[in-house]
């Protein structure tokens, strides 16, 4: 019995993921058909997950995350693709700069308002846009590019890649986190 529920648990902890990363596939390659309703759905089951993707993903964040505290106090600028409510801020070091690059407006004033637990962090930009075309953001700006469970929701993964390093100073740190 133990090891059928150990089977069963890696599925069982992406069954929920596939829900809003579904419903945002869908309204990405569905426009047409996406109707009012789709992103303020979308961005309640982000709420309702971000607890569960938390406790699971806590102590991967803080090694991946590790690097970016290592900036010698000085300050960090960092673009996040597809960054929610800011699940990661609580990852970034003191004095960073967020650039959030996302295509649902819906989450602008949501992050703006959990920016606020993390002084520290500043939220200088929100761009609506996909990652596929970042160009309200200057080359070579950031420090960092951070993308977690975001990538999976792409159409060109190589266009995003390719727009990551164009904005990316020459010194280079990419983070991603894809199920």
């Amino acid at each position: 019995m133990a090891s059928v529920l150990r089977r069963l648990a890696v599925p069982a902890t992406l069954i929920p993921l596939s829900v809003p990363v579904g419903l945002y596939a869908f309204a990405k390659l569905n426009p047409e058909k996406t109707t009012a309703y789709a992103k303020p759905v979308f961005l309640w089951l982000c709420a309702k997950l971000k607890t569960f993707h938390q406790e699971r993903f806590c102590v991967l964040k803080e090694d991946v995350f590790s690097g970016l505290k290592k900036q010698d106090g000085r300050n960090l600028q960092v673009l996040e693709i597809g960054p929610g409510k800011g699940a990661n801020f609580e990852y970034f070091p003191p004095r960073t700069s967020v650039i959030a690059v996302d295509p649902n407006i819906e989450f602008a004033q949501e992050l703006e308002e959990n920016s606020k637990q993390y002084p520290d962090v500043k939220v200088t930009k929100f761009v609506v846009a996909g990652a596929e075309d970042m160009s309200a953001v200057a080359e070579g700006s950031v420090d960092a590019v951070v993308c977690t469970l975001a990538l999976c929701s792409v159409q060109d993964v190589d266009a995003v890649l390719g727009e990551v390093k164009r904005v990316l100073k020459p010194v280079i740190k990419v983070t991603t986190l894809t199920v």
